[in-house]
């Protein structure tokens, strides 16, 4: 479970350390007293995206750490945390600078936020409003029946053939494919020889048919010079 929460420089957070109990833990307090505020620096360290507008004014950079007890924690889960994440105590800090540089540790280690989402995804989950359309959602749904019902290396192995399944599913396709394409241009060039066909019986027919201008032209000079003998 998420034990503190370190917020500095984050909007119009100058400075707040929130100690969690286990157990139910409340925020209250009037509209603009930064509740929300609180929500959004724990989805930064769930990786989420970072705005310009988390820049306290007059701050060059923001700051939120963040310290998880992983002792609590099903085994099955941690185990598919990566090793870096792989301690008893979990420690994050995210940071980022008006200039564009950002900076991920994980237990004092250099991170990435692909990697902060891989770890804390499976450590917390933010349900705000509108969430409950996730109750319609077929995969959803199916990470919740796998979660509950079924043992993951089990469905594991089910996501791994059908993921064998579909590529060779796929290949199959582009063979199927690429055969009707053939059988489409087979039929079209045995329509065509078809056509062709009566052309063999003309075989030689040009070179008679120049032979006959020819005979013509002769007879049409010889006439022409006949005449003018004549």
């Amino acid at each position: 479970m998420i034990q503190e929460l370190y917020i500095r420089n984050f909007a119009i957070i100058q400075e707040q350390r929130i100690e969690f109990e286990p157990g139910l833990n409340i925020f209250s307090g009037e509209t603009g007293s930064g509740k929300s505020l609180v929500l959004q620096a724990l989805e930064l360290i769930l990786g989420g995206r970072a705005h310009v507008k988390y820049f306290r004014k007059g701050c060059e950079s923001w700051n939120i750490d963040a310290s998880f007890d992983l002792t609590t924690v099903d085994p099955s889960v941690r185990g598919l945390l990566p090793e870096i994440a792989q301690e008893d105590h979990l420690s994050i800090s995210r940071s980022a600078s008006r200039n564009g540089k950002t900076r991920v540790l994980i237990n004092g280690h250099l991170g990435s936020v692909k990697m902060l989402q891989s770890i804390t995804g499976r450590l917390m989950n933010i349900c705000s409003q509108g969430q409950q359309l996730d109750l319609i959602d077929a995969t959803f749904q199916r990470e919740l029946l796998d979660s509950y019902g079924v043992k993951r290396e089990l469905s594991e192995s089910v996501r791994a053939a059908f993921e064998v399944w579909r590529e060779k599913k796929k290949q199959r396709d582009t063979f199927a494919d690429a055969h009707s394409r053939r059988t489409q241009r087979r039929l079209e060039l045995e329509a065509l020889v078809t056509e062709l066909e009566p052309v063999e019986n003309l075989l030689g027919r040009r070179e008679e048919l120049e032979n006959t201008v020819k005979a013509q032209q002769v007879r049409a000079q010889k006439a022409e010079i006949a005449k003018a003998a004549w």
